[in-house]
């Protein structure tokens, strides 16, 4: 009977136990770790640039007609007693090959050549006039120019001239000879320097270098709707920008403007830019490069992801030790803290040795590591452990909440399939090529492999980032 009390004692006492109460324990949230920044490999954006070498022959046409050099006076040039009239005779021709132009310019020249009176008086013929003669020759003269652009956008050109006489040109004034090529290639070469300099501003208004790259830099800038469903938009960071030698293959002059820039198609609000990124100093382009991704994002928001955690694991009882110990998940919540994915886990638990039982309520706070698994098209949490004021929190009985079996098992439910959002961000980038409607530009391209590069934490979503790898061409429009 002593017995039977004694016990029933025992019982009676280890049942006030249980029920005094649940131990209740909220830990202190994890220190917020630093944010990975974000930063997109550039790629480059081709422009071609060319003038019809037709239009540029036109306008130099338009420029020089008629007489192109008269001089009047006997007395010019230090009393030379020649009067020299030089006149286009047929129009120009531009021809080219690498980086230099010729032009090839038929002239008819006029001379007229004088002997003075007191000459003449020495041999006593005609004595007190003037004797003078007159003459015509053709001649085709080359100009040779090379062009380039230097680092202020400034067209250059080094022009050389070139004319080779069949015979050297002279007057006949009765018995004297008098040579006159000197004087005739002096003043073509003034009139080559006019010309050249002429040629010098044709060529730059015609190029229009900088105030047509600095538009199309601006407008690279302009983020391009490309998917109105989803709100997506092509996003394109210039950075800088080069050039290739200008070339010419006669009928042409061309050459490649090489900008880099970071290329990106984000969702949501459109961006909107406060002010252009200036046009840069242009760089001389050491190989055409042709390497170009558009970076896009498969994400997963932080929501969703508390949300399939929770359909995953709340309710759900984890049993230890036979049965005494035993976690139950209330809730999870998944949320970025910084460099990690922190879970903040409601659960109840409870420990039992011999005749009591601890019952818990903590929350408590996990943090592990991002990763994206190739073979399933998931992201997973890797590294998932209990941050140290969550275990500081809870010892001595309560320890036994962060075995790395528990631990393990969540870790094995927080996985998200991604493959309908890769899809999604492969069509957007194929989008992107087709779809954006710039002003002065069109894209022609296509994306030939997908390749996820890297996992960023934003301040709304799990991303995965991946590099749409393909070929671009551009069109220019109105040059």
């Amino acid at each position: 009977m002593k017995k039977l009390t004694f016990s029933l004692i025992i019982l009676a006492f280890a049942s006030i136990l249980n029920s005094c109460g649940i131990q209740k324990t909220v830990a202190i949230k994890p220190d917020l770790g630093v944010t990975k920044k974000n930063t997109i490999p550039l790629s480059t954006i081709n422009l071609p640039i060319s003038v019809n070498c037709l239009s540029l022959e036109n306008n130099i046409n338009k420029q020089f007609t008629g007489v192109l050099y008269n001089d009047e006076s006997f007395e010019n040039n230090n009393n030379d007693n020649l009067i020299v009239k030089i006149s286009k005779l047929a129009d120009f021709k531009i021809s080219g090959k690498g980086d230099k132009i010729s032009i090839t310019a038929p002239i008819e020249i006029y001379v007229k050549g004088r002997l003075k009176k007191d000459f003449f008086s020495m041999f006593d013929q005609t004595v007190g006039v003037d004797q003078s003669k007159e003459a015509t020759f053709k001649i085709n003269l080359t100009i040779n120019s090379k062009i380039g652009i230097n680092a202020n956008w400034d067209v250059q050109i080094n022009s050389e001239t070139d004319f080779q006489w069949l015979e050297k040109p002279f007057l006949s004034l009765g018995l004297i000879k008098i040579p006159i090529g000197a004087v005739i290639e002096t003043a073509l070469n003034l009139k080559t320097k006019e010309l050249n300099e002429k040629l010098d501003i044709e060529v730059s208004r015609l190029l229009k270098i900088k105030p047509t790259v600095e538009k199309y830099w601006n407008e690279f800038q302009l983020a391009q709707l490309i998917n109105e469903s989803y709100k997506s938009y092509l996003v394109i960071s210039p950075e800088s920008i080069s050039a290739s030698k200008i070339n010419c293959d006669g009928k042409s002059i061309y050459f490649y403007m090489g900008i880099k820039a970071g290329i990106a198609v984000v969702t949501g609000e459109k961006p909107i830019i406060t002010s252009y990124k200036k046009l840069p100093n242009l760089t001389q382009q050491q190989k055409y490069d042709s390497s170009f991704a558009i970076y896009c994002k498969a994400t997963i928001d932080y929501t969703q992801a508390s949300l399939l955690a929770n359909n995953a694991l709340v309710g759900k009882t984890f049993s230890y030790e036979d049965g005494k110990q035993l976690i139950t998940i209330n809730q999870i919540t998944i949320f970025n803290n910084g460099d990690k994915i922190a879970a903040k886990i409601n659960l109840n638990a409870a420990v039992t040795k011999g005749l009591f039982t601890k019952k818990i309520n903590a929350e408590i706070y996990a943090l592990g590591t991002p990763i994206y698994d190739r073979v399933n098209q998931e992201l997973k949490i890797a590294n998932f452990d209990f941050d140290i004021k969550s275990k500081n929190a809870l010892v001595g009985a309560t320890a036994f909440l962060f075995k790395s079996s528990f631990k393990k098992q969540i870790e094995l439910q927080l996985a998200y399939p991604m493959k309908t959002q890769l899809l999604q961000a492969q069509q957007n980038a194929n989008n992107a090529l087709t779809s954006a409607k710039f002003d002065f530009i069109k894209l022609n391209g296509n994306i030939i492999r997908f390749e996820p590069t890297d996992i960023l934490l934003e301040e709304q979503a799990i991303a995965i980032q991946l590099a749409c790898i393909g070929k671009l061409a551009v069109e220019i429009k109105g040059f």
